[in-house]
Parts: structure tokens; sequence; C-alpha cells
């Protein structure tokens, strides 16, 4: 199955919320999967990649911890020493099948005691806002600049020749950079997920939902 072959992908987020005391003590690692085989809907699937924590990460959750818990020194399983770091991301026919299916799997961890909502990533990169950006610099060199007083340009008389060219040249590279993003050819968040990403997520664990019960795919 094509990971990237899907209408929507979405990612599990961390929300700002309380810090809960869920306990991981006796888990059965297989029953998620099994709870996910009769709620995935046909041509769905979940990745989940972890890793381990930096300690930049370490310490910037301690204190968030701490400040939760309200304790100097927070007792948590998430700040043990094999402790991982885990990026959930989910695909499917449409946003809204995503989202129902993180939030199972979000609410079918065992040990899971934080609230999430499910992010989906942006389809155009964020540079398309260079189009209205280059509209507006070319209103103002030809519309604008001419309206401005004289004394304006009293303090800087060098600057009114070049005001004019400057707001041109700026126009022209806020829609070049524009229109790449409009037309794809610089890549969407969505774009660069489904191209690199979704490759190593299937490589480290991936749960496919089909008409048949899900099935687990590792390297």
């Amino acid at each position: 199955m094509d990971l990237a072959d899907v209408a929507a992908i979405g990612q599990l987020v961390h929300r700002p919320s309380v810090v809960l005391r869920e306990t991981q003590a006796g888990i059965d690692p297989g029953e998620l999967p099994r709870l996910l085989a009769n709620a995935m809907p046909e041509g769905s699937w979940v990745a989940v990649t972890m890793r381990a924590p930096s300690n930049k990460e370490r310490k910037r959750h301690s204190a968030w911890l701490a400040h939760r818990l309200g304790t100097a020194v927070p007792t948590h399983h998430s700040v043990g020493a094999n402790a991982m770091v885990a990026t959930i991301t989910a695909g499917g026919p449409g946003e809204a099948e995503v989202e129902a299916l993180l939030a199972q799997v979000a609410a079918g961890l065992p040990g899971f005691d934080l609230e999430t909502q499910t992010v989906f990533p942006h389809t155009r990169h964020r540079a398309w806002a260079g189009l209205p950006v280059a509209l507006a610099l070319a209103v103002l060199a030809i519309v604008g600049l001419p309206l401005l007083p004289d004394t304006v340009w009293a303090f800087a008389p060098s600057l009114h020749a070049l005001a004019q060219p400057l707001l041109f040249t700026a126009a022209a590279l806020s829609g070049v950079l524009g229109a790449a993003a409009w037309t794809g050819r610089l890549p969407s968040a969505d774009t660069l997920l489904r191209q690199h990403r979704t490759d190593r997520r299937a490589r480290s664990g991936a749960w496919t939902g089909r008409r048949s019960p899900c099935t687990a795919t590792s390297a």
C-alpha cells in the first residue's frame, strides 16, 4: 500500500492540558492494533516513529512537568531513562476520517495522558502569500508614490528616485515566489510529508486499514 496515495494526511500534536498519572504497568502492546483493526476505514493507515529525546527536549519537558505538577522534582513515566519521543501520523479518505482515527489512537494508547489535536499540513507553500504582496507593492509604486507630497522626500531626496524601482523589484521577487508556491514549484508541507516522511514511517511501523483485519508492517 502506497501511504502517500490518500486524500488526507494528518499528525497528532500536543495541546496544552493538565498532566494526569496514567500507568503503563501491565499493558499489552498488541491491544491497540487489535482495537484499530475494527475501526480503521478501508484505505487508511497509522504510522508511528520513535526516537530518543534530546537533552534539550528532556530539560524542557521536565520544566513543563514541574510547573504542571507543582513540584521541583516531578515523578512521571515520561521522564524515565527509557522514555521515547513518538510521532504519530495517519492517512485516510478524508480529514474527518483521519481526525477520528487519530483521536482513537490517542484514546487507546496506554499511559498516554495528554490532550491532543490533529493538524493537517498546508497543501501550498507559505510563500504563496507573495502574490497579494506583489500586487500591493505594484499598486503602491504606480499609484501611491505619485500621490505623496514633495515634503515627504525633503529629508531623503536621493530615496525619491530609488523608491519606485525598489518597489517594483520587491514586487517582482514576491510575485515569482508566490507563483512558484501556487503552482507547486516550491513543495508544500503536505508534499514533503508524502514524498519523504511517509516512507520512513512506513519502514518504522504502520497499521493499514483494509477490509481484512488490520496488519502491522515493520522493517
